[in-house]
Formats: C-alpha cells, structure tokens, sequence
C-alpha cells in the first residue's frame, strides 16, 4: 500500500516539476552558472519528467519504474549537489520557483530513501514484470530495437533541422516560444585561472529576438569589470552583436563568482538589465607570498 502510495507522489512530483519548468519558459533575465539550465537540457529534463511521472502514475511494471526511479532520483540528487558546489542560488527544478539546491538535494534524499524503504514487493509486482525484456514484448530483436532507434535518430533530425531553418538556431526558437527579447550566449563565464594583478578578456553575444532596433547602453564599470568598452551598440531586429567583457583579478587569492550587467532599452523605453553570471580562480604569485 505504502509502495503504490510512494509511486504516486513521485509521479505527480514530477510532473508538477516538468509543468512548472514549462510554464516557466519565458526565462528571467538572471543567467544561470551551470549548463544544466540552458534550454536543451531543460528540454529533455521536462520530457523526461513527464514520461516517467505519468508511468509511475500507470503502475505499469512497478519493479521498472521503482529502478528507472531509484537511478532518476539518484543523477537528480548528483546535479543537486554540483550545483551546490558552484555556489548557484536557483536550482531551477520547478521553473520560475526559486528552490535553493541544498532544499532540492534534500528533496532528492528524501526521494531516494522512500524508494528504497518501500520498494514494491513480490506480492505486489504483476505478472508482466518478471524479468526478461522478451516477456515484455514477445516480438523484441535487436535488429528491430536498431530500426526504431534509427528512426528516432532521423525523427530528431529532421524536427532539429525544421528548427534550425526556421529560427537559425535552437536557442532562436526557444526565444520565439518563451518570448524573450534579448538572451546572451554563452550564459556565464569562466575566466580560468590567473595571477593577481592581471586582466582577462571574454566575449559575450546579444542576441535581439524582438522585430524592433534594441539599444545596449551601459553597464557595469567598476575596478574588477568592465563591459562598457564597446558601448552604447545598437543591435538590429533578429541580428547580435559581440560584447567585450574585462575582468581584472584582485582580492583575495581563491575562487570567485560575481555577476556583471547590460542596460538596455528599445525605443527608449525604461532601461532594463540582463546579468552575466562570471567566475574565475585568483592564483597566488611568489612575489604575493612573499
């Protein structure tokens, strides 16, 4: 009874999580830190949530579900995890729901530990789920298996091709289906590793999504960034537009991650900001040391 009523919550938490990450398209303008949240992956997270709530929901093949579960929930608590290493703030499970990593590791946890406490018996799984992938369909073979496989490959293809042509790039199309104006590519950056004292360069591309001319006025300007060397810049409707970023390596030796930001603006509406998450490593020199 526990194992069913496990199985249900699991499924519908998921599927809140894909609803939520769905609904929450339309990306706010704080950039994440991790690749774990660019469109692509939030794509396939959001599928693979709803296939897995809705089978968990179906009670089909219990004993399946529970491992596909056990090892869902397990790369669910790892990126929970790396994602609190990093320092981000939003783990982004459920869309525009702020959720800091440490709750979602804990969620994760919790997750796990139900899985293994109330794993379905024997008693409880159906005959359809003994083991044996022919029991579960009887006309399986490999060579089968290969063709729908390639058909799936050809499928993804051709709909990444239609997108691509269309919208120029996924990333377009992703802008066209949450309704951004503006995104910048890539969504955070890393300055590697360099000596106090010293300054690195990094580009960033703005994209303008809107059918309007967008202006990108300012930005931050302090002693350790710098994005305002090639501003003001007037981006085109549907076109980008490099952007230099400077930072300079001060502080204390060790990691850092801040934050820079754009302003801008289309036909001189108010002034918004988009941030550009950056991170780096301040190595220590002899000559500090001594």
């Amino acid at each position: 009874m526990m194992a069913k009523i496990v199985r249900n919550f699991l499924g519908l938490l998921l599927i809140s999580a894909a609803l939520l990450k769905l609904f929450g398209w339309n990306i706010s303008p704080y950039a994440t830190y991790s690749w774990l949240q660019l469109p692509q992956i939030q794509l396939i997270a959001i599928l693979l949530e709803l296939v897995l709530g809705f089978w968990l929901l179906s009670g089909s093949y219990s004993r399946s579900s529970w491992l596909v579960s056990l090892f869902t929930f397990f790369i669910f608590a790892g990126v929970s995890a790396y994602l609190v290493l990093i320092g981000q703030t939003n783990c982004g499970c459920f869309g525009n729901f702020h959720l800091s990593p440490w709750y979602a590791l804990s969620l994760d946890i919790c997750c796990i530990s139900l899985l293994l406490v109330f794993r379905p018996k024997p008693s409880l799984v159906s005959s359809n789920d003994s083991i044996g992938i022919r029991h579960y369909f009887p006309g399986f073979s490999v060579k089968k298996l290969g063709f729908v496989g390639a058909c799936l490959l050809l499928l993804v293809g051709i709909s990444y091709g239609i997108v691509v042509a269309t919208y120029g790039s996924f990333r377009g199309f992703s802008a066209q289906l949450g309704g951004d104006t503006i995104s910048i590519e890539p969504t955070s950056l890393d300055f590697g590793q360099e000596e106090l004292g010293t300054s690195q360069d990094r580009w960033v591309v703005v994209h303008n999504w809107s059918d309007r001319p967008l202006s990108v006025v300012g930005g931050t300007a302090n002693c350790s960034c710098l994005t305002t060397q090639d501003l003001p810049i007037l981006i085109p409707p549907k076109e980008s537009k490099n952007i230099r970023i400077q930072v300079k390596f001060k502080g204390s030796p060790g990691y850092f991650q801040y934050q820079a930001n754009l302003l801008w603006s289309i036909d001189n509406n108010p002034i918004s900001t988009i941030y550009i998450p950056f991170y780096g490593w301040v190595l220590v020199t002899e000559n500090a040391q001594k």
